[in-house]
């Protein structure tokens, strides 16, 4: 068969289905075995797994004691259809997705669509070397949406203060997020608050 051990980060697969060599890529405590398509898989920092299947059909099964044993569970994934996974389960069943939007990270965008600062803020920052901190709680629950360039880190930093009750900070090697009343005007660049 065919083998690929994903450790973390994220990758593109276009496969073609081959009975006889089957393709599978083999993470911390599950597989996904390719049924000829083209998907993503996710392994995220904190160890869960988000795989999106952008064309074809794919198998995923859990594995409790990781790789090589008994699944404890398993999914049947079309195109246009996600799932989110963790070491201990199921985060987010199957679920249908706007595939293209899924892969736009391939031509320098991050897509969100009203998902906590919190969640963006942990895909934005696979992409800078800075560390990106979210200092007060009100900022990681303010709900974001929309394209941000992940070439160009203090721009999209730049647009989330216009589009969210935000401040942004940078302190050494540091984005320090924070939260913004709503009745405080955002202060162009430079310009202090009064």
């Amino acid at each position: 068969d065919r083998r690929v051990r994903l450790i973390h980060g994220e990758a593109y697969f276009q496969v073609v289905h081959d009975p006889s060599r089957p393709f599978r890529i083999l993470l911390a405590h599950s597989e996904v075995q390719v049924l000829g398509t083209s998907f993503d898989v996710y392994q995220m920092a904190n160890g869960d797994v988000r795989v999106s299947v952008i064309s074809g059909t794919v198998a995923v099964e859990g594995l409790d004691n990781g790789v090589g044993a008994t699944p404890s569970w398993s999914r049947r994934l079309i195109a246009g259809q996600q799932i989110e996974y963790s070491p201990v389960g199921l985060v987010a069943d199957v679920h249908a997705i706007v595939a293209q939007k899924v892969i736009r990270w391939r031509q320098g965008m991050l897509d969100t669509q009203g998902e906590p600062l919190s969640d963006f803020v942990s895909d934005l920052s696979r992409y800078t070397t800075e560390r990106i901190v979210i200092s007060d709680p009100r900022a990681a629950t303010e709900r974001v949406g929309g394209a941000f360039s992940i070439h160009n880190i203090d721009e999209t930093l730049d647009r989330l203060k216009r589009i969210a009750p935000i401040t942004v900070t940078h302190a050494n090697s540091e984005v320090i997020l924070g939260y913004r009343a709503s009745n405080a005007a955002p202060q162009p660049d430079g310009v202090p608050a009064r």
